[in-house]
């Protein structure tokens, strides 16, 4: 998406004179403004509206949102978590899906298998860890965890037996669950990307 809008405004430039200067239709530059342009523009296109903002054609161009990656979780294997909480730099960043916020979420890569066909390896999960602890919401959902002995998994979560734990069970019905752990804190799963469609970004945010 251009950052039309945000030049317009510091320019003090009218939709109606920027198309006026650069020859398009004034329904394309609202189209373009707002995102909803089916044609994205030319290069030839960019450098007139460029030159009437008097702005680089490189300024218009809006970065991708991204998403760091920060660390592995462990769907079977156990892995520890490279940062849980923080936005930090993480292993690698991946753009960030249209729904979710690049501020709020992180995500971890998959490592093991213990939840397939649901998750395999190499998929990366999104989740927003608010709280330390397991909220409502994160009871009998699949969730990216962290137990008391600093494992990371992806897990449903379920009450346990005894106060203050929970059942971890896996999607793969030949893994065992894990009975009465303690959770440092439990976030549900807000978005699954498989492995193939992971695309890396050069680009953070």
């Amino acid at each position: 998406m251009l950052k039309l809008k945000f030049f317009l405004k510091e320019k003090r430039i009218t939709q109606a004179a920027l198309a006026e200067g650069t020859g398009l239709s004034k329904g394309y530059v609202s189209s373009l403004v707002t995102g909803n342009a089916k044609k994205q523009p030319s290069l030839d296109v960019l450098e007139r509206i460029a030159h009437v903002l008097d702005v680089r054609v490189a300024q218009l161009i809006s970065a991708p949102r991204t998403i760091p990656v920060v660390g592995k979780v462990g769907a079977g294997a156990r892995v520890a978590l490279v940062d849980a909480f923080t936005k930090g730099d993480g292993l690698y960043f991946v753009e960030a899906p249209d729904d979710l916020s690049s501020e709020r979420f992180v995500a971890v890569e998959v490592e093991g298998d213990s939840m397939d066909p649901l998750i395999q390896q190499g998929d990366v999960l999104f989740f927003a860890r608010q709280t330390v602890g397991v909220p409502d919401e994160a009871v009998n959902r699949v969730c990216i965890l962290e137990t008391a002995s600093g494992d990371a998994l992806v897990k449903q979560v379920k009450p346990g037996r005894d106060p203050r734990t929970w059942d971890l069970h896996s999607a793969n019905h030949t893994a065992d669950p894990i009975w009465g752990a303690r959770l440092r804190w439990a976030a549900p799963l807000r978005r699954h990307l498989p492995a193939m469609d992971v695309v890396r970004s050069d680009y953070s945010e």
